[in-house]
């Protein structure tokens, strides 16, 4: 019986966060959907969630650090049609679980502190602000997304 051989995905991963990565203080909120946002939330390896916890007296909900081993994928993989991991993803939740699996695998890592959002749920509130009324600066970087097949505006056809 012959094994076949298991291709393991090779994810890119760019030097820099792209221009309209969602953890990226300089880009302008509301550029993306709602739900791409509340991923950052969930995503996020400095927010607690309640876990049930059994004691003597029954279950007790108790906070406990987000265990999400999720892999947040750049939004230009659909333009590119290669996956590609988001580097502001991978520097704002470099201690996730996710992103140290991905380090396993000698992915670099940088530090930029001040041209990112500190944590997923920052990132998240940042960016739904403008969902409703999209600057003039998310609108054209919102073009400039759907030109390159990366985006849609939510009334599109699908």
């Amino acid at each position: 019986m012959s094994r076949r051989k298991q291709k393991k995905l090779k994810l890119l991963v760019p030097k820099r966060a792209c221009s309209s990565c969602p953890y990226r203080r300089d880009v302008p909120s509301g550029v993306w959907a709602a739900d791409h946002y509340h991923v950052l939330k969930e995503l996020d390896c400095r927010r607690t969630i309640k876990l049930p916890y059994p004691t003597k007296d029954g279950i007790v909900m108790l906070d406990t650090p987000n265990p999400s081993p999720g892999t947040f994928h750049c939004h230009q993989s659909n333009a590119t049609g290669k996956p590609t991991v988001c580097r502001g993803w991978l520097s704002v939740e470099r201690n996730s679980i996710g992103a140290r699996l991905l380090q396993m695998d000698e992915m670099p890592t940088e530090d930029e502190s001040d041209f990112y959002y500190s944590t997923g749920t920052e990132a998240c509130e940042a960016g739904l602000k403008g969902i409703e009324s999209p600057s003039p600066e998310a609108r054209a970087l919102v073009e400039k997304l759907i030109a390159r097949g990366a985006g849609k505006w939510e009334d599109d056809d699908e």
